[in-house]
């Protein structure tokens, strides 16, 4: 589990690393100018969803066939456009344009993402309690950090989905998830 803990680590902490300029040079020298960027043997990885499912793949977090893998990517990428709008809310200076726009996303964007979710669980034919397969997915950490973005911006808004704080619990128990959230700084995203 010591490998999971190190890819959990990346995948929850990715856009959130601080950039030691002065040994790796600027952010701005990076290969898109921005973070994340994974290098491996002199190979420079970017973007957050292409070094969560590289790191996937070499953990056993991909799944175990095609459709699986098909599955999961769906569910990252969903997941990570809704991340996106969430996270986008906390740049916002303006209290109450803030408090505008978190409530647009309640309003109008939870509901459906809620049930998507669900609906995901539903057709996972396991049974597991994980989004996809009957093992620990990337898919089931990038929820694990959507919600944790989510009840930041609204403690309540997992009251109604049962399963899914459910599926969050299971995530959140794992010991080296619990223990990793439960040493790194407290961020808002």
């Amino acid at each position: 589990m010591l490998l999971n803990t190190h890819f959990t680590k990346m995948i929850i902490a990715s856009d959130l690393l601080s950039w030691p300029s002065s040994s790796w040079g600027p952010v701005e020298e990076t290969p898109l100018g921005f973070l994340p960027v994974l290098s491996i043997n002199g190979n420079e990885l970017t973007q957050k969803l292409v070094i969560d499912r590289f790191l996937a793949g070499q953990f056993g977090l991909l799944g175990k066939s095609d459709l699986e893998r098909c599955k999961i990517d769906e569910v990252m990428t969903t997941i990570t456009d809704f991340t996106v709008q969430l996270s986008g809310t906390f740049f916002i200076q303006e209290e109450d344009a803030k408090a505008a726009a978190v409530k647009d996303i309640m309003d109008t964007k939870l509901a459906p993402m809620m049930a998507y979710i669900e609906k995901t669980m539903n057709e996972n034919k396991t049974k597991s309690g994980y989004i996809v397969g009957g093992k620990l997915s990337v898919a089931d950490l990038t929820i694990f950090n959507c919600l944790e973005t989510l009840t930041n911006l609204s403690p309540r808004a997992l009251d109604e989905y049962t399963r899914i704080r459910d599926l969050n619990t299971k995530i959140g128990i794992i010991s080296s998830i619990a223990k990793y959230v439960a040493s790194r700084p407290k961020t808002p995203i």
